[in-house]
């Protein structure tokens, strides 16, 4: 019968060769953990100088789960499950975006975004889809962590407005947190009537004010559609809908000005917003290393920029821009055309550029360079679909050569700002990889290829090394010369040392350096416009041979005695 003959098959002893027996034995044991899979944070800030409790969603994987900060000032205590944790924004921390990554001795999630803030935060509050369901607010200032949970849902809120202050409402969702909604805000009289409505104010995320003539009570509505477009025409919403929203009658900065200054000597800023009392628009900016920003007394804190080239603001003498220099201007009304002098004659190569949306600013810059008799030599528009700022290389003909901003719209107004740099092209390189975490098999070596990016004639041989590797991995420096297909990339090769060896998870950076300088490449982090040049690498545990494995392979190498 089948069944007798499957049973005879199954007890019948099986031969297998000294050979293949000794394989088995020595093989190398690999022990592979689950990295977590951390999907989510909520809420995804805390205010500046507290502690609170988050929740984590998603697997948080094998071992104790851990996480990594961009930047010193917040720190993490995750629950022994991995679903919660207590977050600290120390006194000290720089308000602003910090970007996390939880991570295990396997493996890490991908990069995602954290903020510490500078006012109250209070958790949206469940029912408030109508107006007479409204979440009231009874603070000034505070800022509320939601989420437009299911479709056709609607968040409203109450709160008092005195008369000639300013209402402000401003959400991060998409730009920042990567939520997949184009977000919509409204501000409703006491009536219910909608007096002020805000779409795509800085990309897809709103913000919308309001100066009643009289006090009361006003609303605040936010709904949304996707940000990517489909077939439906009604509103959006999943648990995917995050959003931070400020609402405030109190002091909110749109922008400073010059937007950029000396970390060395900055100087004074003013500050250009709502509810700013003119006695406190200028503020001194204390010398700093590598970031810092304004918020004492403020609802919302201003990053300071550095200014690499040397800031300058727009008046109405200044006439021409200096090489090296920017300029911190405004197209303060329709058809307005700002027009400065290029610095240089005949031959000279100058790189112009004006940052607008990428600094949260309305206008949409054009930008056009004319010689002395009024010919366009060139005139710009978007870098490219996801990015809306111009830049424009050129050789002068002759002296005499200007730059004109304007908006593609030919629109102004008090936030339609911009910064215009002018500068000589450098040669450098803008190294660039294609992921932002790399996992080392142990039975392969991982190859990762690093785009140079030679930009304006670079030519030097440039060599790469990967900097913050463990003893366990092992990955020679590379040499890109300065012509052929090793000039455009270069392949890095990570091999695990040997056996024996624990799994590791930890950052590293990719250096390519060239006679004194020194560049770091940077990778994009998805679905969000931003990089970092801090890699993640990841290896499993690889055991140690047994010494019964040991002695099996030994034995196997001896001679046999008469």
């Amino acid at each position: 019968m089948t069944v007798c003959s499957m049973k005879a098959n199954l007890m019948r002893p099986i031969s297998l060769s000294l050979p293949f027996v000794l394989l088995i034995l020595s093989s190398t044991r690999i022990t592979a953990g689950e990295a977590p899979a951390t999907s989510g944070v909520a809420p995804p800030g805390i205010q500046l100088g507290t502690t609170a409790e988050v929740k984590l969603s998603g697997k948080p994987g094998d071992g104790s789960l851990k996480v990594w900060s961009s930047r010193p000032g917040i720190t993490w205590d995750v629950s022994e499950k991995g679903d919660t944790a207590k977050v600290t924004a120390g006194a000290d921390a720089v308000p602003g975006l910090y970007w996390i990554r939880f991570y295990n001795q396997f493996g890490a999630t991908e990069l995602r975004p954290f903020f510490v803030g500078v006012i109250p935060e209070i958790a949206e509050a469940e029912p408030n889809n109508t107006l007479a369901e409204a979440q009231a607010i009874d603070k000034p200032s505070v800022l509320i962590n939601g989420v437009l949970h299911k479709t056709g849902e609607v968040d409203i809120w109450s709160v008092d407005v005195p008369a000639g202050k300013t209402i402000v409402a401003s959400m991060q969702a998409n730009s920042k947190l990567g939520s997949p909604m184009d977000g919509v805000l409204q501000i409703l009289d006491p009536k219910g009537t909608v007096v002020a409505q805000n779409d795509d104010d800085h990309g897809f995320d709103p913000l919308v004010t309001w100066t009643p003539e009289t006090t009361g009570r006003f609303m605040v509505r936010t709904f949304a559609f996707p940000s990517a477009p489909n077939s439906t025409v009604r509103l959006a919403g999943a648990a995917t809908y995050v959003y931070r929203l400020t609402i405030t009658t109190e002091s909110y900065v749109d922008h400073v000005t010059p937007m950029a200054v000396s970390q060395a000597q900055p100087g004074k800023v003013e500050l250009h917003g709502w509810n700013i009392p003119d006695d406190r628009r200028l503020v001194e900016i204390p010398s700093f290393e590598q970031q810092t920003a304004i918020f004492n007394g403020l609802a919302n804190a201003q990053e300071i920029r550095n200014a690499e080239l040397s800031p300058l603001v727009e008046t109405d003498a200044l006439r021409a821009i200096p090489l090296q220099h920017t300029v911190t201007g405004r197209v303060s009304r329709e058809k307005e055309k700002d027009t400065y002098g290029l610095p240089g004659g005949k031959g000279q190569k100058l790189k112009v550029t004006v940052a607008c949306r990428s600094v949260d600013s309305l206008l949409d810059p054009v930008l056009i360079i004319r010689a002395a008799d009024g010919k366009v030599l060139k005139e710009v528009d978007d870098r490219s679909r996801g990015d809306l700022d111009c830049e424009a290389v050129v050789t002068l003909p002759a002296e005499g050569c200007t730059v004109e901003v304007t908006d593609r719209y030919l629109k102004g107004g008090d936030r339609f700002f911009y910064l215009l740099s002018v500068s000589e092209p450098v040669p450098h390189i803008t190294p660039t990889l294609a992921a932002t975490k790399f996992v080392v098999a142990a039975d392969k070596p991982l190859e990762i290829p690093v785009t140079i990016g030679r930009q304006n004639g670079f030519a030097e041989k440039v060599t790469i090394i990967l900097s913050g590797l463990p003893d366990s991995l092992t990955c020679p420096a590379v040499d890109s010369p300065n012509e052929g297909d090793a000039a455009k990339t270069a392949k890095l090769q990570l091999s695990l040392t040997g056996k024996g060896v624990p799994a590791w998870s930890g950052p590293v950076q990719v250096r390519c350096t060239w006679g004194s300088g020194e560049q770091l490449g940077e990778a994009s982090i998805p679905s969000f416009k931003a990089t970092t040049s801090t890699i993640w690498v990841s290896h499993p545990e690889v055991a140690a041979e047994s010494e019964e494995a040991k002695a099996d392979a030994e034995a196997k190498t001896e001679k046999p005695t008469g």
